[in-house]
């Protein structure tokens, strides 16, 4: 993964699990689609960091939950 790619996965993650902002906000900020958002965090971050990579996945659950 390159490392532009990998510091945005990263800085992706921490925001998200933040919980409060959305995808779309995210791509907005990032200047990437809601696709590489989405495969940021579901495919991409569990590669780099396992812990935040379930933090992010549960609040995507519980996002979609409500």
């Amino acid at each position: 993964m390159k490392n532009h790619v990998l510091d945005r996965v990263v800085e992706v993650g921490l925001r998200f699990s933040q919980g409060d902002i959305t995808t779309k906000e995210l791509a907005d900020t990032y200047g990437v689609s809601k696709t590489t958002i989405y495969d940021d965090l579901t495919k991409r971050l569990p590669k780099v960091d396992e812990q935040l990579a379930e933090d992010v996945r549960e609040l995507m659950a519980t996002k979609r939950a409500s």
